[in-house]
C-alpha cells in the first residue's frame, strides 16, 4: 500500500523496515520514490505452528528531569527596579517574599501505560496476525 502516513502502524506488530534511495526507489514508485521509500513488513504467523498468543504491558510514570533556576518574586522586583533606572517601582522587594513557584504548581508526576496483545499463526491456508494496544500518555 502506498500511503503518506503510517502512524497507524503498531511498534510491536513491525518485523522489518527498509529504505531504499535513490535510483532504485525511483525505478519502482516513480516521483513518488524520488525522496526515498520505506518499506515496512508486519509479522505473520509461522507455518505449522499452532496460534501464538502474546501480552505484553508496562506502566510507570514520568518525572520533570531539572527545573530551570528562575528569580523568585522580591528578586524580581530587585531586578525590575534596577533596569528601570533604580525607580521605586516597587519599593520594598524583599516585602514580596518567594512568590509562587509556578513550575511546582504546573508540573506533576505524569503517568504512561501501555498494553499490547496479540495472536498469530496459520489456519488452513491463512496466515494471520491480530493485534491490539492500549497506549496512554499524560503530559507534565
Amino acid at each position: 500500500m502506498i500511503l503518506e502516513d503510517i502512524s497507524f502502524v503498531n511498534p510491536q506488530d513491525v518485523a522489518s523496515v527498509e529504505v531504499l534511495k535513490d535510483a532504485s526507489a525511483t525505478a519502482i514508485y516513480g516521483n513518488r520514490g524520488s525522496n526515498g521509500v520505506i518499506l515496512i513488513t508486519t509479522k505473520r504467523g509461522t507455518e505449522g505452528r499452532k496460534a501464538i498468543v502474546s501480552f505484553s504491558s508496562y506502566y510507570g510514570t514520568q518525572q520533570i528531569a531539572k527545573k530551570l533556576s528562575l528569580a523568585n518574586a522580591s528578586q524580581f522586583a530587585q531586578m525590575y527596579n534596577e533596569v528601570q533606572g533604580n525607580t521605586t517601582t516597587f519599593p520594598d522587594p524583599s516585602a514580596l517574599g518567594a512568590g509562587t513557584d509556578w513550575q511546582d504548581v504546573i508540573f506533576r508526576d505524569a503517568p504512561i501505560a501501555n498494553a499490547q496483545l496479540s495472536v498469530n499463526g496459520v489456519w488452513k491456508k491463512l496466515n494471520y496476525n491480530v493485534s491490539g494496544n492500549y497506549f496512554n500518555q499524560q503530559g507534565y
